[in-house]
């Protein structure tokens, strides 16, 4: 085989010229591929054509690999800092649209749950831009303590000038400890994580939990302060536990809290079956057969996802079907949910 002459190109000449790390270009092509295998897969239950289904994707695919192209080509670093620094303003703002529903903002309703914006005929899923914009926050406020820079807020409460005065008689700036490194990142990495999280909770608990998890690994690696962010962790596990138990045993009058518990709790077929049987008793009064039914279609509600599923997962065997070929996609109730994996 003939040697290459010098400055010939090929394929594999022009992905050594790719700078960047290899493994987040590779991981990121496959996570767009993945999208359109996944939607392909639950296209039975989305409604109208396939092929116009597949189609929408592949071009959400395309323009999210030219906005991926155009940030690694132009970078833009004063424009991504600038965004960066309103991550958790901007955070605050989606999050109290819909979590307080204010329908003339654009808060919408999905599966259950108000969680999306509608801007012109498009519905934008608001923690998955909650998620991008906090992690953007993080990296640049964890940037600037260890930098030992300012930040806004604290130098205009400083600025005020104004004093507390000690029992001996002299005076301390009042707010000068917010300049400490550990109040800063109280103040500005603590109490907005916990705040998007807390918001998130009220319309998807597996959102928060997914975004708690994101942000203490992002502590983790870039706080100075390890022993800090390990007690966090140790802390976020006990109170998981807390509200486990919590949602298990005590019966909450809350929507959102009883979805939690429905996640939690299951009814087994033979708890189906068994109310099944009670409701085709003769002499049941018109009260407790009404009572009866209700129980009965809750029951069918809560068994047919978990169970179309399991189903889904023994047909497919060791092969599996590959996408589009389960028979359990026209059976699944929420086929394009968690279940489409």
């Amino acid at each position: 085989m003939a040697r290459k002459r010098e400055g010939e190109r090929s394929i594999w000449t022009i992905t050594d010229e790719i700078a960047g790390d290899k493994v987040v270009w590779i991981i990121i092509l496959l996570l767009l591929l993945l999208s359109i295998l996944t939607v392909f897969g639950s296209s039975a239950q989305l409604g109208g054509s396939t092929l116009n289904t597949m189609k929408e994707q592949v071009y959400c695919v395309l323009g999210a690999f030219l906005i991926v192209l155009i940030l690694y080509k132009q970078r833009f670093p004063g424009f991504i800092s600038f965004c960066s620094r309103l991550g958790f303003f901007a955070s605050l703002v989606l999050l109290t649209i819909v979590t307080f529903r204010i329908e003339p903002l654009g808060a919408g309703e999905i599966n259950g749950s108000w969680r999306i914006i509608k801007i012109a005929g498009f519905q934008v899923h608001i923690y998955e831009i909650v998620k991008v914009a906090m992690v953007m926050y993080l990296a640049w406020a964890l940037d600037r303590i260890k930098r030992g820079k300012s930040f806004f807020l604290t130098k205009v409460l400083t600025k005020l000038n104004l004093h507390l005065r000690k029992k001996d008689g002299s005076t301390v700036q009042m707010f000068q400890w917010m300049k400490k490194p550990f109040w800063e990142s109280v103040i500005y990495l603590y109490i907005p994580i916990g705040i998007v999280c807390l918001m998130t909770a009220t319309g998807s608990g597996s959102s928060a939990v997914l975004m708690a998890v994101v942000f203490w690994f992002i502590l983790l690696l870039g706080s100075k302060k390890m022993n800090v962010v390990l007690w966090l962790g140790v802390a976020g596990i006990l109170l998981a536990g807390l509200s486990y138990f919590a949602i298990k045993n005590v019966d909450f009058n809350i929507e959102k809290v009883q979805t939690w518990q429905g996640r939690f709790t299951s009814v087994s077929i033979e708890d189906y079956y068994e109310t099944k049987d009670s409701l085709a008793m003769p002499g049941l009064d018109a009260g407790t057969k009404e009572r009866l039914r209700k129980k009965l279609d809750v029951q069918e509600r809560r068994i047919q996802q978990p169970y179309s599923a399991k189903i889904a997962i023994h047909d497919g065997g060791m092969i599996k079907k590959g996408p589009g070929g389960s028979t359990q996609q026209y059976v699944v109730p929420i086929m394009y949910g968690d279940y489409m994996y």
